[in-house]
């Protein structure tokens, strides 16, 4: 249920997606049983459930990607950052634009 619109969560601040992480984490510590010395990392990587984190890099790109090989040519246009001054000082990820993590 989290990933619907996980695209736009590619875009979040960290301070978001990093309460979705403490979650997840949690979640998985209880469901598993393990104690409180037991990493994170350790505790994904033996249930095999990837980070929040690198579910939504992974998307993000994943739906980029497909924008850019949409059969309107209008599309591929949604995926390159804006021209124009923005009152925001956000920056567009630079490692967002056609490469594959995997």
């Amino acid at each position: 249920m989290w990933t619907y619109g996980i695209q736009l969560w590619g875009w979040a601040n960290p301070s978001h997606t990093k309460i979705l992480q403490r979650f997840q984490s949690k979640t998985l510590r209880s469901l598993a049983n393990d104690p409180w010395y037991v990493s994170n990392r350790q505790l994904h990587t033996d249930l095999g459930i990837p980070f929040v984190a690198d579910e939504f890099h992974k998307s993000s790109i994943r739906y980029h990607q497909r924008l850019a090989g949409h059969h309107n040519v209008l599309v591929p246009a949604l995926s390159t950052p804006p021209t124009v001054t923005r009152r925001l000082k956000r920056q567009w990820p630079s490692d967002l634009h056609y490469k594959d993590s995997d």
